[in-house]
């Protein structure tokens, strides 16, 4: 019977070819999504798998609190480490990482790198984690200073892919370190997966105390429990480790907290983490607007069929005349949907793996999906093809199986099928969520141009960092400064220990009473000197800036932003005192409120400090007349006062750009699977459209030979379809706006949602649909009339 089954419906199906094109198509792109975005989900929530003893593994975090502030830092003090490994039985093994950031390397005079991927570990890092070396000994290879491990990239990379154990790296010019191990390849989705490790005895070589309990934000300390037990046991007894080995300092306390590894990617959210994390949410709303598209392809099934199924009206009459029961129409009917969805899963399976190279290039990094290796995936494709196909096709199949063959074969049609009411209901539902899409597209590219290039409250264009190495004398510094300034091109020129828009200013703890008892405030800081607040173009509201003829503004005095005097409660900031552990300040200045950070975050208190010679960034300002001849005479300069040093420099426009990565993506994203909502919902209208020409073809012919103009003929067909478009345009504006209302309340600035985007939104899909619509129209309206009536 199955075989009967089968064959009728492929002949069937080969009958109708561009029936089964459009529906074989827009299936295949819902489908295709859908595989894409589930692959991308597991990649994200499995997340740390690839380690064996990922359930038994945690990291132990730093919650510090300063009076009515809390910081939260992914990186501890570095004694914590060894002193659980002394102390709880439950813990097997601990590993301390310590992230170094732009490491030179020296592979041969010719060949020098400098990079952040590189990390220090403890010898146990193989035993906590599963990092597989393809050359060295595991248990030995970081157990000595001076030691390294490599991954297979470098040997490639720097070594021609011979094996470099024994071989000697120059590091950051003074250390020589010997290569004891290559790495296997590290896979995509996991946060240990360094280029070079160093042994973490090594890093008292580098100037680091590994023994400190003071160095707040130094190592990231993960924990391997014995098999059972019970993480809460360590993390209650952490604050008495802490009591014990700390002195007791006022307003200041340290909380420590036991965090999965599981949970770190997708569910943590504090500072330094070791790697960029996940967004659950972003990855939670892409796989449903990749169901939407999915949901989208089924609707245009469901459509089609019904659409069609006045031409099989006969074909059922005759089967129910032969004696065939409802339950076997349905079977048949059923099995040319599944057949359709079978189809349609291979052409998705093509655009998948087409699409999946360019989504690993979008996101820069490479995704742990493997279509036919993963069991789960292989299951996700068997589940949507039955879905679809049973699901999609049951409605179709219901109602052709009730046509009354008395009803059928005299010529009319069947009840219920004149007044197509589901059928106009399901493509508003369809050009709803496409619109819904749209609009917020529309407003993230909004934001993110409101973000980008609103006013910050500083000179942000032509703005060039230049940053010192560690170590650089104070006096080559100022004297490079004071060069940078007479070359043409460039307007000022300060010195600074970083600037706005880098996201990376030091934290400071500051007293209102000079007791320094209670009330400790945090405020962000940075080192300047006099020639910042101009080179910028900051605005000082009340006060003074620094100056060089006064000594004591070096280290007596202080400037604060407008958010700072609110938070400390200031009435007559000027004059007023500023207590640190080390020192007592006086207000000079209050500068108006500028963005340091991002959107997403409100404006923090912050000050600006005179440095002592320890600033390590030149910020320099530059003309828009020739940007790249001045920028070059700066790297003369440079190559002249430190030749064998690269020059790093950036721009504050590009770092600034780059704080908002996520919401391009975003935006990206959100306008690719908005077009494949389109593209799904005009496929739809495409094969309702050829329909809808094809059932009025002779009612077109007549209306041609009584002198209907092509144009008028035009507008009759494409009227439905346009109303139905304003209707779904009118059902989508509310639910657009609560969705963009809902995601603009993450950002501290955020743009005002204006009414152009749904007028904007609905107007582009008025446009596509009408295009849509108007080639079948037009092409049922230039059809001969007499090819049509001869038959009459």
């Amino acid at each position: 019977m199955f075989r009967n089954y089968l064959r009728v419906a492929i002949r069937s199906l080969l009958r109708q070819r561009m029936y089964v094109m459009v529906n074989v198509a827009g299936l295949a792109i819902g489908l295709a999504a859908c595989l894409l975005i589930t692959g991308f989900a597991l990649n994200e929530l499995r997340f740390e798998r690839c380690h064996e003893k990922h359930n038994r593994i945690y990291r132990i975090d730093g919650l510090y609190n300063y009076g009515d502030s809390q910081v939260s830092m992914a990186n501890i003090m570095p004694a914590v480490g060894p002193a659980v490994r002394a102390e709880f039985s439950e813990v097997e093994e601990v590993v301390r990482l310590h992230h170094l950031w732009e490491v030179t390397f020296e592979f041969s005079p010719e060949d020098r790198i400098t990079t952040d991927t590189v990390l220090a570990a403890e010898p146990s890092v193989f035993s906590v984690f599963t990092l597989p070396l393809i050359s060295g000994n595991p248990k030995t290879a970081l157990s000595e200073p001076l030691s390294m491990v490599v991954s297979r990239a470098v040997v490639r990379d720097h070594f021609g892919g011979v094996d470099p154990v024994g071989k000697t790296v120059r590091c950051d010019d003074s250390l020589l370190l010997t290569i004891t191990g290559v790495m296997a390849d590290i896979p995509a989705n996991t946060q240990i997966r360094p280029e070079y490790m160093l042994s973490h005895a090594t890093l008292p070589r580098m100037g680091f105390d590994v023994e400190s309990w003071s160095e707040l934000f130094q190592d990231y300390t993960y924990v391997l429990l014995t098999p059972g037990a019970d993480p809460s046991v360590i993390e209650n007894a952490l604050p008495e480790l802490i009591a014990r080995h700390t002195e007791e300092n006022s307003g200041v306390s340290y909380d420590l907290q036991m965090q999965p590894l599981d949970d770190i990617y997708l569910h943590s959210n504090l500072s330094y983490e070791l790697h960029p994390n996940g967004d659950p949410e972003s990855t939670y709303v892409v796989s449903a607007v990749a169901v939407l598209i999915l949901l989208l392809a089924c609707i245009n099934f469901v459509n089609l069929t019904t659409a069609r199924s006045t031409r099989r009206m006969k074909e059922v009459g005759v089967r129910k005349v032969m004696g065939a029961r409802p339950g076997q129409l349905m079977k048949q009917f059923l099995t040319e949907s599944v057949c359709m969805t079978i189809l349609s899963m291979l052409l998705g399976i093509v655009l998948f793996e087409l699409a999946k190279p360019q989504l690993e290039a979008f996101l820069n990094r490479r995704l742990a999906i493997d279509l036919f290796g993963d069991p789960m995936l292989l299951g996700a494709m068997l589940v949507m093809i039955l879905i679809v196909g049973v699901l999609s096709g049951s409605y179709p199949a219901f109602v052709l199986s009730r046509f009354r063959p008395t009803t059928v074969l005299r010529g009319a049609r069947s009840g219920g099928m004149s007044r197509p009411i589901v059928r106009r209901a399901l493509v508003v539902f369809q050009l709803a969520v496409a619109v819904t899409l749209m609009c917020s597209t529309f407003a993230i590219k909004r934001q993110i141009e409101y973000s980008m290039y609103s006013d910050p409250g500083y000179v942000s264009k032509n703005i060039l960092l230049i940053e010192f190495a560690e170590g650089t004398a104070s006096d080559r510094r100022t004297l490079l400064a004071d060069e940078i300034r007479t070359v043409p091109g460039v307007l000022a020129a300060s010195h600074a220990s970083e600037a706005p828009g880098e996201g990376r200013w030091s934290l400071y703890g500051l007293f209102l009473d000079e007791a320094r008892v209670d009330g400790q405030k945090l405020a962000n800081g940075m080192q300047v000197d006099c020639e910042f607040i101009p080179t910028l173009g900051l605005e000082l509201v009340a006060g003074r800036n620094f100056s060089p003829d006064l000594s004591t503004d070096r280290s007596e005095a202080l400037i604060l932003n407008e958010a700072a005097v609110a938070d400390f409660g200031l009435e007559e900031a000027i004059g007023s005192k500023i207590y640190r552990r080390n020192g007592a300040y006086t207000v000079i200045g209050v500068m108006k409120d500028f963005r340091s950070h991002s959107t997403h975050n409100a404006i923090a208190p912050c000050m600006l400090l005179m440095h002592g010679g320890d600033a390590r960034e030149i910020v320099v300002r530059l003309a828009d007349d020739d940007i790249a001849e001045a920028t070059a005479g700066i790297a003369d300069l440079w190559a002249r006062h430190f030749p064998d040093e690269p020059m790093k420099h950036r721009f504050l426009e590009d770092i600034m750009r780059h704080t908002y990565d996520n919401e391009v993506k975003a935006e990206t994203m959100f306008l690719a699977f908005s077009g494949l909502a389109i593209l799904v919902a005009c496929l739809g209208l495409f094969g309702l459209a050829a329909f809808t020409a094809e059932r009025r073809i002779r009612e077109i012919g007549i209306r041609k030979t009584l002198g209907a103009s092509i144009g008028s003929i035009v507008t009759m067909l494409s009227r439905e379809f346009a109303l139905l478009v304003v209707v779904a345009s009118v059902v989508a504006w509310p639910v657009a706006y609560w969705l963009i209302d809902t995601w603009l309340q993450d950002f501290a600035f955020r743009m005002d949602i204006s009414w152009t985007i749904f007028v904007f939104a609905g107007a582009t899909a008025l446009l596509v649909a009408l295009g849509t619509v108007s080639y079948q129209a037009a092409r049922a309206a230039m059809t001969n009339p007499a090819d049509v009536l001869r038959h009459e």
